[in-house]
């Protein structure tokens, strides 16, 4: 079996839960008409949903004409935020020998950025450290296997110098000149 595998790799980045859609086009090289099976395979490490599925009504006995070419839609779709893979897989016969194409998917999840960005303030000349964690929709925590940073201990302010005393004004008169 003859398996040309392409190097363009389709990748879609929609919001968790929302649907993102592409279209592989296949060109038929010969010279002759062409009988394909269509597969949408997961990749080895993909999850047991999976998240890339196949717009076609008919996935066997596909004939494509000489240098015809033959759209293949397909969606993605993930409510989690890890990265997720597949292959679309093209079978044929043709001069008694088998070929397989195959197309490399990829779809990773992107939360959408904030409408306005987060305020924050403090009081001047007062040393403010916070730690803030924000949920990502979407996102199992126990899949992210960073560890998350020690706080750091606030800096000492430093002490302000005090304000030299003003001469005060003496009670004798000043000689005159």
């Amino acid at each position: 079996m003859l398996t040309l595998t392409l190097t363009l790799t389709l990748i879609l980045t929609p919001n968790p839960s929302q649907v993102a859609s592409g279209t592989v086009s296949f060109k038929n090289p010969f010279d002759e008409p062409l009988m394909l099976a269509v597969a949408l395979e997961p990749a080895a490490d993909a999850p047991p949903t999976p998240a890339f599925q196949l717009l076609l009504r008919k996935t066997s006995g596909l004939v494509v004409a000489p240098g015809g070419t033959l759209m293949l839609p397909f969606t993605f779709r993930t409510d989690d935020m890890t990265n997720h893979g597949a292959s679309l897989v093209l079978h044929a016969a043709h001069a008694g020998r088998a070929l397989r194409w195959r197309y490399p998917l990829a779809g990773v999840a992107v939360a959408q950025p904030l409408q306005r960005p987060l305020p924050l303030t403090c009081r001047a000349r007062q040393p403010l450290q916070t730690t803030l964690e924000l949920p990502i929709p979407g996102l199992d925590p126990a899949a992210v296997d960073v560890p998350s940073p020690e706080p750091s201990p606030a800096p000492e302010p430093e002490p302000s110098p005090e304000p030299e005393p003003s001469p005060e004004p003496s009670a004798e008169p000043s000689p005159e000149p």
